[in-house]
């Protein structure tokens, strides 16, 4: 273990990069809830990075924020879907790997 990595475990509940879990856990759900309020009848589909959907995963699922990275389930264009219910609460109904290429007989550029 590096002792120059140290300075990041002052305070574990904030990130190396500044921003706190729990903000980006009401920033995740605020925009859930805003794009909730105006899709319509429709799905709505929200692109974000691997952290932020996985701190979205943690919060709707009432775990500890604050969590190893290297544990986290996102993969590359993996699909975690969350559905509001009539108790006005989110809750996860899927993860999906679309993209994943385990067993595939190529998997070169297309």
């Amino acid at each position: 273990v590096n002792p120059w990595n140290w300075r990041h475990l002052i305070r574990p509940s904030v990130p190396s990069w500044g921003e706190p879990y729990a903000n980006i856990a009401a920033r995740m759900l605020e925009a859930m809830d805003a794009a909730w309020q105006t899709r319509g009848d429709g799905d709505v589909v929200i692109v974000s990075h691997q952290a932020p959907i996985w701190i979205a995963h943690l919060a709707v699922a009432g775990e500890r924020l604050r969590h190893d990275p290297r544990t986290r389930r996102c993969a590359l264009s993996s699909v975690t879907s969350f559905e509001r219910g009539e108790d006005g609460f989110f809750t996860e109904v899927a993860y999906v790997e679309p993209a994943v290429t385990t067993g595939a007989v190529d998997v070169g550029a297309v």
